[in-house]
């Protein structure tokens, strides 16, 4: 949830990105969006392994 100059800041910088308008949506209804965000995440996004050894070990926390 960003005001709208930044959203569309963020589109021209992102190509792939998309805007979606819930204008009846708040700081917590906004929260109703996080399965619709993550079902687009998964269809367009890549999932990073959980191996870590690909990354040359253990993250550091």
């Amino acid at each position: 949830m960003v005001p709208p100059a930044q959203g569309e800041w963020f589109l021209r910088a992102l190509p792939l990105g998309e805007s979606w308008l819930r204008p009846r949506d708040g700081h917590i209804g906004v929260l109703d969006s996080i399965p619709l965000a993550l079902d687009w995440l998964l269809r367009h996004g890549s999932v990073p392994h959980a191996d870590s050894s690909s990354r040359g070990g253990s993250p550091s926390l």
